[in-house]
């Protein structure tokens, strides 16, 4: 499975863009190799970055791999949930089988419970079914939901998030109001799966003009509102048929208000989502807008703050100077507030690189990947921190190089450390 290497909205996001002249010096960082994808019976493909949780383990998908018997994949399987435990070793959790009895294709990661137990969605499609699930510490797999109902939303394929109580939520990009959206495929919708296991629709998203297509995992404050974007609608004077996108708020009591309907020009247009940034404001990253000189008409994203106001502040304007710069998405923060990320493209190698947004809005580069289809790979999709100064995240190509479409590599996991 070829991961795709045009990062527009509605495809799986990843983090950052392109690099300015005055950032191209990376530092000493070392990679580490700490799995390649080999395909069926293996994962393949992966689409989102990993977690890691508080004793180094890490968790991750891949969407595809796993069951060469998934119908509707020719036999290249309907993806995995896997293990990287801290001492190196690979375990696959699970291997979804499609049909209508599972899930079938996570382009999502997982988050995980205090308990060990992990939670994701399957986008489905090719006949098979979209899902959110529950991988049980033991290994074994629960089905939470069965997107089958059109109004309970369609094609989940962002990460869920957990509150205290064990509530999950999170959003579907498709599916909710049959009259809403493009071809009657839906605007989407916000939904939520009790520790109960009763689901609610919190949302249905049905407006053009207050934001249409939720993409990216939500964030919940002390509060409990949720915030999130949506990658198209807002303000039709940016991109007259769809709009370019919003930040929207969704309050405890249900109450569902437009924090900022993207321009296009120096805010940005088409946002991936956000997150929090420590201090009570979201911070996210747009795909284009910000500098209209680059990739005329649309320009090449920006890095943003909002307060739960709607106050939006640009922190970066991306600039020209890297082709294919457009492969933006969600940022981590470490506990001094610097914003980490990787793009998919650019870099010295045009393979993607790591990167860092500074206190002082400094926008550095930290490491240029490899050739996209080298052993260690390349198209990272993001990365966690780990806590003496590690990132270790996902590659989507590369590794394997007898893997995968046109010899590109199934991917790989990696650990980079100074």
């Amino acid at each position: 499975m070829k991961t795709s290497r045009c990062f527009l909205p509605g495809v799986v996001v990843v983090v950052l863009a392109a690099i300015a002249p005055r950032a191209m010096q990376a530092q000493d960082l070392n990679i580490d190799i700490l799995h390649t994808f080999t395909s069926v019976p293996d994962g393949a493909g992966p689409a989102a970055t990993v977690i890691r949780d508080a004793d180094g383990n890490l968790y991750g998908t891949t969407a595809a791999g796993g069951d060469g018997r998934c119908p509707g994949t020719n036999g290249a399987g309907c993806g995995t949930v896997y293990k990287i435990s801290k001492n190196g070793r690979y375990t696959i959790l699970h291997r979804f089988t499609g049909g209508d009895d599972d899930g079938a294709f996570p382009v999502s990661g997982v988050t995980r419970d205090a308990a060990g137990n992990l939670f994701g969605t399957t986008q489905g499609g090719n006949g098979n079914l979209s899902t959110i699930y529950e991988i049980t510490k033991t290994g074994g797999e629960k089905i939470l939901r069965f997107l089958t109902n059109f109004t309970g939303g369609a094609d989940a394929n962002s990460t869920p998030i957990l509150d205290s109580k064990g509530n999950l939520f999170g959003n579907t990009q498709y599916g909710g109001d049959s009259s809403c959206g493009f071809n009657g495929n839906g605007c989407g919708v916000i939904y939520e799966v009790q520790a109960n296991g009763a689901f609610n629709v919190l949302y249905t998203f049905t407006s053009l003009t207050e934001g249409i297509e939720p993409i990216g995992s939500p964030v919940m404050d002390s509060k409990r509102n949720l915030f999130g974007t949506t990658q198209w609608g807002g303000d039709l004077n940016c991109e007259q048929t769809v709009g370019c996108g919003t930040v929207y708020e969704l309050d405890h009591t249900g109450k569902y208000k437009t924090l900022h309907k993207f321009t296009g020009k120096s805010d940005g247009s088409f946002p991936g989502c956000v997150v929090d940034d420590g201090g009570g404001n979201l911070v996210g990253v747009t795909v284009a807008g910000g500098d209209l000189s680059c990739s005329p008409p649309f320009g090449c994203g920006t890095i943003f703050r909002i307060d739960k106001a709607g106050n939006l502040k640009t922190l970066y304007e991306f600039t020209p100077f890297t082709e294919n710069n457009n492969g933006h998405g969600c940022l981590v923060r470490d506990s001094k507030g610097n914003l980490y990320g990787t793009n998919a493209n650019g870099g010295t190698h045009n393979a993607g690189y790591l990167a860092v947004l500074d206190t002082a809005d400094q926008y550095t580069v930290l490491y240029n990947f490899p050739i996209a289809n080298s052993p260690q790979g390349g198209v990272p999709l993001g990365v966690v921190l780990g806590p003496d100064g590690e990132f270790f995240g996902v590659n989507g190509e590369g590794g394997d190089t007898n893997c995968g479409v046109e010899n590109s590599g199934c991917g790989t996991v990696f650990k980079l450390a100074p």
